[in-house]
């Protein structure tokens, strides 16, 4: 479920449709492989692994 208030009028306006076509957000696995590609030396998510039913939750962090 994705919940967002308020949206601005510029909030599908970003550029790169190719990473996220469909929306804004991010999905914790993407953002883990995108601070890979950054030279990051390792990410982690909390809470670890992906959680039924919900992809969009929870922290990423990055190492650098």
């Amino acid at each position: 479920m994705e919940l967002t208030f308020g949206i601005l009028p510029s909030y599908f306006n970003y550029q790169d449709k190719d990473l996220r076509p469909f929306t804004p957000i991010i999905r914790p696995e993407q953002w883990c492989n995108i601070l890979k590609v950054a030279n990051f030396r390792q990410t982690d998510t909390l809470p670890s692994g992906k959680v039924d039913m919900d992809d969009r939750g929870g922290i990423v962090l990055g190492y650098k």
